[in-house]
């Protein structure tokens, strides 16, 4: 899935310096990969995601369970979602409790089907989204930015806001899984 672009390694930097320096390489598009450690680096990068993308945004997620989906992530989905911007969700499983985010993305699915989709994923596909034989979450945007999940206990990842080609394999992996995923009502 994955070629390696320049790397900076950000997560040892405290909340307030990693989201300047987030936000800074999202509105720059920059094409540089760089380190998420934790929920709370998962939360900045995902906001700037919703943030500063104008078209489309795929998300392969756990199960939205408010982790990482809370605060500034609600509010720039939310601005997101109002924009008119396409958004794609894929839940590894059905989630038990419908969370903020949830339900959030349900109110607009039900507005705008063609727009915004939440569905299941269809547990035969999930091996498509092993890297290493551990699973991953990832979102993809715009055809050029994403965050890929590698460790999913502890939210680690690796991002960049302009790698096209990376991007492409993950829209293309979204897609496989897409064909086979139910709507989630």
């Amino acid at each position: 899935i994955h070629q390696s672009s320049p790397k900076i390694v950000i997560d040892h930097f405290d909340l307030p310096n990693y989201e300047r320096a987030i936000r800074y390489l999202a509105d720059a598009k920059e094409e540089m990969e760089f380190t998420n450690a934790g929920k709370e680096h998962a939360t900045v990068i995902m906001s700037n995601i919703f943030r500063t993308s104008k078209a489309n945004v795929q998300v392969f997620a756990g199960g939205l369970k408010g982790d990482v989906s809370k605060g500034s992530y609600i509010t720039e989905l939310s601005e997101y979602l109002n924009k008119g911007n396409f958004l794609t969700v894929i839940l590894e499983a059905t989630p038990t409790t419908d969370t903020e985010a949830i339900t959030l993305i349900k109110q607009h699915a039900r507005l705008s089907p063609q727009r915004v989709k939440l569905l299941v994923a269809d547990p035969k596909t999930l091996g498509l989204v092993k890297i290493d034989g551990s699973y991953i979450h990832f979102t993809v945007a715009d055809g050029r930015m994403f965050r890929i999940e590698t460790d999913t206990i502890n939210y680690t990842a690796f991002a960049n806001f302009n790698d096209p080609e990376t991007s492409s394999k993950l829209q293309k992996t979204f897609g496989a899984l897409e064909k086979t995923a139910t709507v989630l009502n």
